[in-house]
């Protein structure tokens, strides 16, 4: 299996400390669910608002907005190209 690229885990640790700025800002307010893209507060999003920001942020780019399951089949069909295992894919 690939190792994360650097940059992608950089990205991640920055928004981890983002994440605990909001929640020291937040207090007792905020929800420790230990999640990777928490909504506000620290609580779970909900599954909507994930489909709309893609769409928004698409939009702002000037690129067709895909669905989230697309762009997943589009990411699937792009490594499989580049020669990856079929099962690397899935797992």
């Amino acid at each position: 299996m690939a190792a994360i690229p650097e940059n992608v885990v950089n990205r991640l640790l920055a928004y981890r400390e983002q994440q605990e700025a909001e929640a020291a800002a937040a207090g007792e307010l905020w929800q420790a669910n230990n999640l990777i893209c928490p909504g506000h507060l620290g609580c779970l999003r909900k599954p909507g608002s994930i489909s709309s920001s893609f769409r928004d942020i698409a939009t702002r780019a000037g690129v067709r907005p895909l669905g989230i399951h697309a762009l997943r089949h589009a990411h699937a069909s792009m490594l499989a190209n580049r020669g990856w295992q079929a099962k690397v894919i899935q797992e």
